[in-house]
């Protein structure tokens, strides 16, 4: 059978962060839906209030008297095509800069933690089992970061109890040495001795 790997199947993961993260992108499409809404309405509501007419001649006729009879409709025409590409670009320029804020803030709560993470994890790769992640109050992965810690402080908790084992079995296999007087039972004694010594020497690589 074909292996396809692991598969997710939960969208949410991070319920708090990615509810946040959808809400504020959503914000410009919100305020670019809204000002369409607005600028439709209020121009149907200036046609009803400045410009009441009867039948479509009477309303050409009234657009003529405001615009004068030196408005041509190419030059109407125009001018409502520049007004209208004046209005989306203003609104894309101002959509582009809040997505870049966004982007921006987001990506620099985000980058943040996982800088940390990664410094912290080299450390650890390097036998320090004494740091920690510490995140700005600002940050995301708070909760991440707390139970990376505990990780950390639990792998210490045992590499300190491996050592204490291997302390008093270091002591334990010294006195039956001082005390065995078979030489084969010598021998063997050594050699275990040795292998404390060995793990000792594998876990005083650790900063505890």
């Amino acid at each position: 059978m074909e292996n396809r790997g692991y598969v997710r199947k939960q969208i949410l993961i991070d319920k708090s962060f990615q509810t946040k993260f959808i809400i504020k992108a959503m914000v410009p499409l919100i305020v670019f839906v809204l000002a369409i809404t607005i600028g439709f309405f209020w121009g149907i509501y200036y046609l009803e209030q400045n410009l009441k007419f009867d039948n479509t001649s009477e309303l050409i006729m009234k657009i003529s008297e405001g615009l004068g009879t030196d408005y041509s409709s190419e030059k109407l025409f125009s001018s409502l095509r520049n007004f209208g590409l004046l209005f989306i670009f203003a609104l894309a320029l101002l959509i582009g800069l809040y997505l870049s804020y966004i982007l921006l803030f987001f990506s620099h709560r985000i980058a943040g933690p996982i800088y940390r993470f990664d410094k912290t994890l080299g450390e650890i790769l390097n036998g320090n089992l004494t740091v920690e992640v510490k995140l700005r109050a600002g940050d995301e992965f708070h909760k991440t970061a707390a139970q990376f810690n505990e990780m950390t402080k639990a792998l210490r908790d045992r590499v300190r109890r491996i050592d204490q084992l291997s302390q008093h079995c270091q002591s334990q296999v010294k006195d039956m040495l001082t005390s065995a007087e078979n030489t084969e039972t010598r021998a063997k004694l050594e050699k275990t001795l040795d292998l404390i010594q060995g793990i000792r020497e594998a876990l005083g690589q650790f900063q505890i």
